[in-house]
């Protein structure tokens, strides 16, 4: 008997999470999605409505994101990369994609705070971060791969990113190596590598040419380990943003279920409340096997024609 494509086990999977609320998220997972962008307020450079004009000027037409300072490209009329423009090249604007820029608008950074980065290249949300914290919280932005850290040391001086303290280590033995960060940051951001589903188009066969269920299992040991060790560097009554861009329960609600059962007694998961409608809350049961009720305080983010997949989890320290 003919195995199966490969697609066609994870759409099957996409309707056993989903169920009857599957086709949204199908159909959002075959829209192309337009170049999304973030204005960068601590710009040397200038204000947000110059660097609208600066690109307006050069044929683009812009609209504006559900979020502050968040924008797409409606038209390009002159069909030049944005890249090109010099409001990138200088740093008054970043590009990145809609559902990305959701967890650091969720984590609500403040001036004076501690910040930690767990996984920070190639430091989207990291300058995110740093913006919204007007360039005054200390930041710390650990990163793995040499290679990797190289782009993040770049973006954050293309940012103006200034108070950020970039780490060379691997955030699962973050607590072990560094221990005098134990219990220091008021927020931690564990944006987490995933399986990457929520960004497939299924129109494009590249995007999910080697996808394979059992890529959930080999991510979600990882995502445990950076989930203990960052909430080992929070401090009691922190807040701690736990994120992936992908649909596999093994990755989302399981890791909480698993994290739950380790440190339930000092964690709490806290509700999330956005101004979207594609929304879905996190899954309480899945296959037969029930979870902690506060998962449904968790979010999906529901691919549409301008956002791709995601899951996004608060969770709170507790005094």
């Amino acid at each position: 008997m003919q195995k199966a494509p490969k697609i066609d086990d994870f759409l099957d999977n996409i309707k056993g999470i989903y169920k009857d609320k599957s086709t949204p998220v199908i159909q959002g997972l075959k829209s192309a999605k337009p170049t999304t962008f973030r204005i960068n307020p601590t710009s040397s450079q200038s204000g947000p409505h110059l660097s609208i004009a600066e690109l307006e000027k050069q044929g683009f037409v812009i609209s504006k994101g559900e979020f502050p300072n968040t924008f797409y490209i409606k038209e390009n009329k002159n069909k030049i990369y944005i890249s090109d423009t010099e409001p990138f090249k200088s740093g008054q604007i970043y590009v990145q994609e809609f559902s990305s820029m959701i967890p650091p608008f969720i984590l609500d950074p403040k001036p004076g705070e501690k910040i930690l980065d767990m996984s920070a290249a190639p430091g989207s949300k990291t300058t995110q971060i740093a913006a919204l914290a007007n360039n005054e919280a200390e930041i710390t932005a650990i990163e793995k791969h040499p290679l990797r850290i190289l782009t993040l040391k770049h973006n954050l001086e293309m940012q103006n990113s200034k108070t950020v303290n970039v780490i060379h280590a691997d955030g699962i033995r973050f607590d072990k190596k560094f221990p005098q960060y134990v219990e220091y940051f008021d927020k931690v951001l564990v944006d987490a590598p995933c399986s990457s589903e929520g960004r497939f188009n299924l129109n494009d066969k590249k995007s999910y040419k080697y996808w394979n269920i059992y890529k959930r299992k080999e991510m979600s040991k990882i995502q445990k380990g950076l989930l203990i060790s960052g909430f080992r560097m929070l401090k009691k009554g922190g807040t701690l943003l736990y994120s992936t861009c992908t649909f596999g329960v093994e990755e989302n609600e399981m890791v909480l279920q698993w994290f739950l059962e380790k440190l339930g007694s000092e964690a709490k998961i806290e509700k999330i409340d956005i101004p979207l409608r594609n929304t879905f809350p996190g899954l309480t049961s899945y296959m037969g096997e029930r979870f902690d009720p506060t998962i449904r305080n968790s979010v999906r983010i529901i691919p549409n024609e301008f956002y791709t997949g995601f899951f996004m989890a608060k969770i709170s320290k507790k005094k």
